[in-house]
């Protein structure tokens, strides 16, 4: 019987790579995207609250928030007694209704989570292009 061994080869690292050029560069694209980041956040908000909520749907999901606040039911969402609606997850409706719940019932705190929430994923998307 035969025992194979396996030699690793490094190879060499140019340390010059990750010098005070690396970190000029890297510094720049972190300003790029607190920039990107500070220009999502103005267009998230900026136009917020010029505008009714667009087309039957977020009226809809809005009157079933509604709905759950003035019941207090929040296992079944519903636009009445005889007609639950289960066309989005729960958690859709529990946080509109949150969102009311906490600055009130306004079209504006009905927009106000779902802007957040955007703005929280073009942060993500900034965090992870910078790596």
């Amino acid at each position: 019987m035969t025992q194979h061994t396996t030699t690793i080869h490094r190879l060499p690292v140019n340390r010059s790579a990750f010098g005070p050029q690396c970190a000029r560069e890297k510094r720049r694209l972190h300003l790029e995207l607190l920039a990107l980041f500070a220009l999502l956040a103005i267009l998230a908000f900026a136009f917020q609250g010029s505008r009714g909520l667009w087309g039957t749907d977020e009226g809809r999901y809005t009157n079933v928030a509604l709905r759950m606040l003035n019941t207090g039911d929040y296992l079944v969402p519903s636009l009445s007694d005889d007609h639950p609606l289960f066309s989005k997850p729960p958690l859709t409706y529990w946080s509109i209704a949150a969102s009311i719940h906490a600055f009130g019932r306004s079209e504006w705190a009905v927009c106000y989570l779902m802007r957040l929430l955007s703005l929280l994923l073009g942060h993500l998307s900034t965090d992870w292009a910078c790596g």
